[in-house]
Parts: C-alpha cells; sequence; structure tokens
C-alpha cells in the first residue's frame, strides 16, 4: 500500500515507484480503474478523440458508423460517443471497473463486450438514439450475458438428462 507522500499532492505515481514496480512486473497488472482490454483493441476505439472534436471525428470516418469508444475526462471511465440523426452526439460515460467485470463474464462465455454495445446501439430506432442510458446497456449486457450462459450450459443439461434417464 503507498502512503500518501509517495503518492504526492496530485495522486501521480512517483517516479521512483513507477521505477520499482516496473522492476518487480507489477507495472504490467491491469487495475480495475483502466480500459478494458478488449476496447483498446477493438476497432471502434479512439484515444485521440475528445469531447471537442467527437462529432467532427465520426462523421469524417464512415468506419466508425457513428459510434465511437473513448478514454473520458472522468477518471476510470470510458465514454461511448453515439453520433445523431441532428449531428451531435450523444455521450455514455461508464465505469471502467463495472466495464471490467462485465468483460470477465463476457470472456468466460466467449463473447465480445464491445461488439455486443455496438449490437445494441445498432439495433435501437435512430429517433431514441438520445435517449439512451448507461442503465438500458447494462440491462442489455445483462440479457445477452443470460443468453450466452444458457446456450454454454444446454450442452451440460443434456448430458444430465440423459443420464437421469439411463440410470432409471
Amino acid at each position: 500500500m503507498r502512503s500518501k507522500s509517495e503518492i504526492g499532492e496530485d495522486n501521480e505515481i512517483s517516479q521512483e515507484e513507477l521505477f520499482r514496480l516496473t522492476k518487480t512486473g507489477l507495472g504490467s497488472i491491469p487495475s480495475p480503474y483502466d480500459v478494458p482490454w478488449s476496447f483498446l483493441i477493438h476497432s471502434n476505439y479512439r484515444a485521440d478523440i475528445n469531447r471537442d472534436n467527437v462529432v467532427a471525428k465520426l462523421q469524417e470516418d464512415k468506419a466508425l458508423q457513428g459510434i465511437v469508444f473513448r478514454p473520458s475526462s472522468s477518471r476510470g471511465c470510458t465514454t461511448i460517443s453515439i453520433l445523431t440523426t441532428t449531428n451531435g452526439a450523444t455521450n455514455l460515460v461508464m465505469s471502467n471497473c463495472e466495464l471490467n467485470k462485465l468483460e470477465n463474464s463476457y470472456h468466460y462465455y466467449g463473447l465480445n463486450l464491445p461488439s455486443s454495445i455496438l449490437e445494441i446501439i445498432k439495433a435501437c430506432p435512430s429517433n431514441s438514439i438520445k435517449n439512451i442510458s448507461g442503465e438500458f446497456i447494462a440491462s442489455e449486457l445483462q440479457k445477452k450475458l443470460e443468453v450466452a450462459k444458457y446456450e454454454f450450459e444446454r450442452p451440460q443439461r443434456e448430458l444430465a438428462e440423459r443420464f437421469k434417464m439411463d440410470s432409471y
């Protein structure tokens, strides 16, 4: 645990601690406050986009399909920016801690979290994009996870049924 003197006034890691972490190999361990790895490697993640240029970049880059994952100005969060029909952008700020928890579950069941978020957003009618909330996306992600869990466990349930029938 770092003491307050090691962290410093601005809550940044000191140079000495950074060298110590790198030397021990602990510098490579991701924090739950970091952006999930699946977002960082996703084609719709852009670290160079901010709230000032998001609309211009979304209109300019057609490969993004009007949706971009980007770092948030709030520490420990990721922003999902969606281009609206009125040439504005709706921004959804999601906690990296929650995204990392979901990422672990999605990875276990063989799903891709950023792609699932894109599917949910694309399935919404274009006139209701402004009304999308983080809670809506979280509930839809949980539904997708439940479906994947059911499909993942289906072969085991079928084998258990056969075992019950064979044992009588």
